[in-house]
């Protein structure tokens, strides 16, 4: 029997999938979800994964899985390229740190602020 967080993941995998192929331009939306997929990367390795945090969590790994997926999709013959890995702190830390992120300069955050990502 399969556990529920299971079959979220192969349910938002698949999602992910589906929007990255109905586009005209899939490029587009790879860099989209690679955006977001950077962004929850950024907020877990910040954060760690305190009970608050779960729900990104999974959207970080069904995003991650829907790139991989996809990725396997486009390029049988290549090995897959997606990181699905995560270091997180030994310690969760609060919410707050976020704040101390965006102020450091090179982090993910700051770039956003600063529109580093910013498309055409």
């Amino acid at each position: 029997m399969q556990t529920p967080d299971n079959i979220n993941l192969t349910v938002m995998a698949t999602i992910g999938v589906a929007y990255m192929q109905r586009h005209e331009d899939p490029a587009l939306r790879i860099m989209q979800l690679e955006t977001i997929v950077a962004a929850l990367s950024a907020l877990l390795q910040c954060v760690g994964r305190p009970p608050f945090m779960n729900s990104i969590f999974h959207l970080w790994s069904g995003l991650t899985h829907s790139l991989v997926i996809f990725e396997h999709m486009l390029f049988p013959e290549q090995e897959i390229q997606t990181n699905t890995a995560r270091a997180l702190p030994q310690a969760n830390s609060p919410l707050t740190a976020i704040q101390k992120l965006m102020r450091l300069e090179g982090s993910f955050f700051w770039m956003m602020d600063q529109e580093v990502f910013a498309g055409p």
